[in-house]
């Protein structure tokens, strides 16, 4: 009886082992975080090439006269005037774009001053598209959906599963 508790000691002692390789290769998650903003870009992309509403409430008939004037005839897409708040979400390191990341965390967004400098607004236009304010409704850009969750969640899973296969631990 007494060799069964030695043989489990010894099998506790190999997978408390294995346990500390496990949280070794999970506590940095920042490679995973740079895929998850390059797919935010391939994502983001889609809204910014929209060539109508989409799902947004399309701009105002007197909006669009001028929308028309001052951007060559274009209107759409609706949140693309000068293009700043367009390479904020599309171009990393351009003014706007943020993006943070540490071993278990990340911040990826937009900068709405800087975007507002760089495009020479008086105030900062991105929040009032994300929260609707004055006379603009609401037009979220930046948004985690479940399809995105979804495709996030699946990058760390395969990216772990990868680095576990590496060490052999998929057997």
């Amino acid at each position: 009886m007494a060799s069964n508790f030695l043989e489990a000691d010894a099998n506790l002692a190999e997978f408390r082992s294995f346990l500390s390789e496990v949280v070794k290769e999970t506590t940095d998650l920042r490679e995973f975080f740079g895929l998850i903003a390059k797919d935010h870009v391939k994502r983001q992309r889609q809204i910014f090439q929209l060539k109508g509403p989409g799902k947004y409430k399309d701009l105002s008939p007197k909006y669009k006269i001028r929308k028309a004037k001052i951007n060559n005839g274009n209107i759409y897409p609706i949140l693309n005037l000068g293009g700043a708040l367009a390479k904020a979400n599309l171009e990393p390191g351009s003014p706007g774009w943020i993006y943070r990341a540490a071993k278990l965390n990340f911040e990826l967004g937009v900068d709405s001053d800087a975007v507002a400098r760089q495009s020479g607004a008086r105030y900062p236009y991105p929040i009032a598209h994300q929260e609707g304010r004055g006379n603009n409704p609401e037009r979220r850009f930046i948004f985690l959906d479940d399809v995105k969750r979804k495709a996030w969640i699946d990058i760390i899973q395969r990216g772990l599963q990868n680095r576990y296969r590496q060490k052999g631990w998929d057997k």
